[in-house]
């Protein structure tokens, strides 16, 4: 791909959710979750236009206070639980092409429950999309529970989750190594999304990132932990809001 490929930078942010109400305005330090994409896409350098995909007229009024481009309200059938990401994002693509005869290059998908990555992972992210010739790139980070140490109970007996010829022999250096698929980016190319309806399959590039940049909060447990690390790094105040 070529330097001058058109990065769309997409957030998808609906009003409702499960695990935790209204979880994309939920107050983490200082500012609502999803500022903090918000903000990291702001910062990149790589991302040609940053747009916001909503149903919620709260969340469109912030991001466009934030300075990202929120063109149109989110069809309903496309805000339940049972709506899959990539129907978002085909129907912001085809709303843009429709309406601006605007096609990127890639979409880079930045979901705003993952609030430590940073516009410096993103142009990296891009860069590293680039590079490979590849249609598709997910970030990921190191696991930090290895599933070489992982049990299943099968019955009254305990299995490993995953066989390794090192088990019981080795320490962890011996492991293989693997890594947790975090959502902090994913990145495609319209083709691909149109043909396969995936954002990433086998053939997808790799990017690594620092596991506390790709910590996703999906449950209130996971709210409190990324509350609890905002104050280990000293930009913060705890957060006002409540995840119940």
């Amino acid at each position: 791909m070529l330097s001058s490929c058109r990065y769309l930078g997409l957030i998808p942010a609906r009003g409702g959710s499960k695990g935790i109400p209204r979880k994309n305005l939920v107050r983490l330090g200082d500012r609502s979750l999803i500022q903090y994409t918000i903000e990291a896409a702001r910062q990149s350098r790589r991302l040609g236009r940053v747009l916001l995909s909503s149903d919620d007229a709260e969340i469109i009024a912030l991001g466009l206070g934030l300075g990202v481009e929120a063109p149109f309200t989110r069809p309903a059938e496309l805000a339940t639980d049972a709506a899959c990401t990539v129907d978002v994002v085909l129907h912001a693509l085809d709303w843009l092409a429709c309406q601006e005869a605007y096609v990127p290059d890639a979409v880079v998908l930045l979901q705003p429950t993952c609030p430590f990555r940073d516009g410096s992972d993103i142009d990296a992210a891009i860069n590293a999309h680039q590079a490979s010739s590849r249609e598709t790139l997910l970030s990921v980070s190191p696991v930090l529970q290895h599933p070489c140490e992982m049990v299943r109970v099968r019955g009254e007996r305990l299995e490993p989750a995953v066989l390794h010829p090192s088990l019981g022999r080795a320490g962890r250096q011996a492991f293989p190594v693997y890594y947790f698929v975090d959502g902090a980016i994913y990145i495609a190319t319209p083709r691909f999304l149109r043909a396969r309806r995936l954002f990433h399959d086998e053939t997808s590039a790799i990017h690594v990132i620092d596991r506390s940049h790709g910590f996703d909060i999906d449950d209130p447990g996971q709210l409190e932990l990324a509350r609890a690390l905002l104050l280990l790094r000293g930009t913060g105040a705890p957060g006002r809001g409540s995840a119940r």
